[in-house]
């Protein structure tokens, strides 16, 4: 599918202590595999809430977004996504699988490697967790600024870049 324009895809990477939720997807691409709760960005859509709306429709649980985790690229024969995960910890709700998962749980972080995940989402997870720890020791950038720096580094086009320099300006009062 090379020079097909990317759908851009939406993520969330969620702890509750030192367990990640994860989804089994119900539909392909990765069909019956584990992954991360996620799904497409809607036209027009802030990638924030996005992340937070379909971890809701996917899971029922409902989390504190501390940040941008990553974005990565995911291409086959029939797909072409830019996947853009969020981290945070979990608030509410026990996971329960609707619209595209048929399963939904946590898992203890320390198995992640042992599970056959598709290698990105193993990254991702362990570059949250990284991220989640540091935060739990008080050692975090501001994730607004994060956000902000990811998406200027990760190429996410000027459309995300500007939504993100006025979420950042937004947040600090500064617009």
């Amino acid at each position: 599918m090379n020079g097909t324009e990317k759908t851009i895809g939406v993520g969330m990477v969620v702890f509750r202590e030192d367990n990640v939720l994860l989804i089994k997807r119900g539909k392909e691409p990765l069909k019956g595999h584990w992954s991360l709760p996620g799904g497409r960005l809607e036209a027009e859509e802030d990638m924030e809430a996005a992340a937070r709306r379909e971890l809701m429709e996917e899971t029922g649980v409902t989390a504190h977004v501390h940040g941008l985790a990553g974005v990565v690229d995911f291409e086959d024969d029939d797909h072409a996504y830019r996947l853009v995960d969020y981290w945070g910890t979990w608030k509410a709700g026990e996971p329960k699988a609707a619209d595209d998962a048929v399963d939904a749980r946590f898992f203890p972080v320390i198995d992640i490697p042992h599970m056959g995940l598709w290698g990105e989402t193993s990254k991702m997870i362990m570059t949250a967790h990284d991220l989640h720890q540091k935060r739990k020791r008080g050692h975090s950038l501001n994730g607004h600024a994060r956000a902000f720096l990811n998406a200027l580094l990760f190429g996410l086009g000027a459309y995300a870049v500007i939504r993100t320099l006025k979420w950042l300006l937004t947040s600090y009062g500064l617009a």
